[in-house]
């Protein structure tokens, strides 16, 4: 947010802007681009894992990063965001450059993780994150799944889980935390969408998840039963429909001269979708503190 004066005001106007990662096309790439073809950015949103991170626990924080490709793609990006290790033999790469971002690993008994990012406050440009994970998350993590799916999944009656599975649940974690430093916030609203029946389908699982957005408090699906036979994946929060529409509202290429043409631009994208189904306006209000609309996207500014 900043105050705008001018010599014609009789009163200081106040700027809404959403805060994103500067994605561009590559130039031979930008006709393409324009058209509404997938590309790939000339630079694409770059997250090392911390060395100091357990080495079993790695692939399952990069998968969490990468699972954002494919709101991306909805975008009009490909390979626009990219976990990556961290190259420890590489001396001309530094940690303490802040031209680079990170998950970093923190041993401590806190038991939660954060996602923050450093953004210009004149534009909304995100330039760095640091991603924080403490190690006691895991024992928050064990414990929720551990009462939540119990009854659902025999893998969560254990006092110690599986690598794999505490590695998907780390996963999730991730996942979440990199949409924070994308530029969204929590979705306490999503959930509501799922009617409570549709909990126990399991088509209507694979095909919606449990909850529309990762962004969402809801966990996991403690709702399913036995006799369901939901399997484990679907028990996990997942990038949703709700997450991949705020990337494309974010991120999406708009032919317009200026941020206020902008604006109608995406405006005329969110009012059919309210529409046709009211619940989606009360999601992107929950998501937000207003519907998306209310605030700018600066994808002119910033160019």
């Amino acid at each position: 947010m900043l105050y705008e004066f001018g010599d014609d005001q009789q009163k200081t106007e106040r700027r809404n802007f959403i805060v994103r990662w500067r994605l561009e096309p590559k130039q031979q790439d930008r006709e393409k681009w324009k058209r509404g073809e997938l590309v790939e950015p000339a630079k694409p949103i770059v997250i090392y894992i911390d060395p100091a991170t357990p080495k079993q626990w790695r692939p399952y924080l990069i998968a969490g990063v990468n699972d954002w490709q494919k709101a991306f793609e909805q975008a009009g990006f490909k390979n626009a965001i990219i976990g990556k290790e961290w190259p420890e033999n590489d001396t001309s790469m530094f940690m303490e450059d802040a031209r680079y971002s990170f998950i970093n690993y923190l041993p401590s008994e806190v038991a939660n993780a954060y996602g923050p990012n450093v953004h210009d406050p004149r534009s909304g440009e995100i330039i760095q994150t640091h991603i924080g994970w403490y190690h006691n998350v895991m024992e928050l993590l064990h414990n929720w799944y551990m009462v939540q799916a119990g009854a659902t999944d025999p893998a969560a009656r254990k006092p110690k889980f599986d690598d794999r599975l505490m590695g998907e649940l780390i996963r999730f974690v991730s996942s979440h935390e990199v949409g924070h430093t994308l530029g969204l916030r929590h979705n306490f609203g999503s959930s509501s969408r799922t009617p409570v029946e549709s909990l126990r389908d399991k088509k209507y699982l694979e095909k919606h998840g449990h909850t529309a957005s990762i962004m969402d408090y809801a966990r996991f699906n403690y709702v399913a039963q036995p006799e369901d036979q939901i399997p484990q994946e679907l028990l996990f929060p997942r990038i949703g429909e709700y997450d991949k529409w705020a990337i494309e509202w974010g991120y999406k290429y708009i032919n317009a001269p200026d941020a206020e043409a902008d604006q109608k631009i995406v405006k005329s994208w969110i009012d059919p979708r309210i529409k046709a189904n009211p619940a989606f306006g009360l999601v992107m209000e929950k998501a937000s503190g207003s519907t998306p609309n209310a605030k700018r996207r600066t994808w002119v500014i910033m160019r």
